[in-house]
């Protein structure tokens, strides 16, 4: 059997954000920023940029602004996803989205990754 090349790019940003989780009784029930960061990965067939990171990029924010609420407070903008879990926001990107993968990491320290398998 011959190997198929296979080309999956990334593209990389943050955004800062704030959640919490209700059913802890802990200081996670409160409501908490992060600055998020978001890895989304796609696959292509033409290896001379089929698609402009700065565009995939572009995008992916304004899917994240369409899903959660934009909030301003002190002159920051953030993204308030309300009681969900770096795996929920990432499976919402992954449904809504045409990537293969995607990251997405509180504070670059903990996160959840989701992607699409085939059998």
């Amino acid at each position: 059997m011959v190997a198929k090349l296979k080309t999956t790019c990334v593209a990389t940003f943050k955004m800062a954000g704030v959640h919490q989780w209700k059913d802890t009784g802990s200081f996670l029930c409160n409501r908490h920023r992060h600055n998020f960061t978001f890895k989304v990965y796609y696959d292509v067939t033409c290896l001379d940029r089929e698609q402009e990171f700065l565009e995939v990029i572009s995008k992916t924010k304004n899917l994240i602004k369409k899903c959660w609420r934009t909030n301003i407070e002190f002159g920051i903008e953030f993204i308030d996803f309300n009681g969900e879990s770096c795996e929920q926001i990432a499976h919402s990107i992954l449904q809504d989205g045409k990537f293969v993968r995607v990251e997405v990491w509180e504070d670059d320290e903990c996160g959840a990754i989701c992607e699409w398998h085939t059998p």
